[in-house]
């Protein structure tokens, strides 16, 4: 009655794709069965006996709340008009409109590093205000995906990709959106964090008890999705993860105290948020 080794077989079977919470909810699953063959006397045994899996739970990063989100849009002009010369100002637009269309989208820093203008395309609606709204869709594929699984999806952001368009040498086809400006290729990972850095010092939130990182801005993204009262189904298509990740993160939010709060400095639905001028 040993199944000691299930997980490993797993493991083997699907090229280490598998989580270790579905090994342990199948494990759990087999013995539920067992258990009832045993009632019925098909097996001598109860129980089958696995290596036991302990879920670690995942260090919960950092992230802004409303006022501080305020603080980085207002601050990201002033950092981009304070440039020192030509090649400074396209870095710093380029890092500029990178947080915000990251922020909307909730894209991962691999993805949206990766991004080529053939994954994106913007188109102009009115929103339930009877406000034009510029929105983005995209279409990422599953090369650039880090759970391998291709997502499509409509956010706001159109602004931002529209006015990288504008500055950016290399803006068709297969040419990556945050390029180098000399080169069609993606900018460094090094240098998107020295320019991370260099703003946080600008705005002064690198002075805050907390490590906030590009990775703060996507999970910004989906709490104001949820806050919209949008399905954690459909937020999870967006963000290209599960609902138990989801629900698993975002379920000690106080939604009702938040929504209060963001509603002074937001407006948001389907498609993400609008900062209240």
């Amino acid at each position: 009655n040993s199944f000691r080794d299930y997980g490993l077989y797993r493991n083997e079977k699907t090229s280490n794709k598998v989580e270790d919470v579905t090994i342990r909810n199948e494990q759990t699953t087999i013995n539920s069965i067992s258990k009832y063959a045993h009632r019925k006397g098909y097996l001598p045994f109860s129980m089958f006996e696995f290596d036991p899996i302990k879920i670690v739970e995942p260090s919960r990063r950092d992230t802004f709340n409303i006022t501080e989100y305020r603080i980085l849009y207002k601050k990201l002009g002033d950092w981009v008009s304070d440039s020192t010369d030509s090649h400074e100002e396209y870095m710093r637009k380029l890092i500029r409109d990178f947080i915000l269309l990251k922020s909307n989208t909730c894209m991962r820093f691999g993805e949206i590093r990766n991004l080529t203008w053939n994954m994106v395309k913007t188109k102009t609606e009115t929103d339930k205000r009877g406000q034009i709204q510029n929105l983005v869709w995209l279409q990422l594929p599953k090369e650039i995906c880090k759970n391998r699984k291709s997502r499509e999806f409509w956010s706001r952001g159109g602004t931002y990709v529209d006015r990288i368009k504008s500055y950016s040498n290399f803006n068709d086809g297969n040419s990556f959106v945050f390029s180098h400006p000399k080169f069609d290729r993606p900018l460094a990972k090094p240098t998107f964090y020295k320019y991370w850095k260099n703003f946080m010092k600008y705005s002064g939130l690198s002075k805050l008890d907390k490590q906030l990182s590009y990775y703060s801005l996507r999970h910004f993204g989906i709490t104001q999705r949820l806050l919209a009262e949008i399905p954690v189904y459909t937020v999870s298509k967006i963000a290209g993860t599960n609902v138990q990740f989801i629900e698993q993160h975002y379920e000690q939010i106080n939604m009702n105290e938040l929504k209060a709060d963001a509603l002074k400095t937001f407006y948001y639905d389907e498609n993400g948020f609008v900062i209240r001028d």
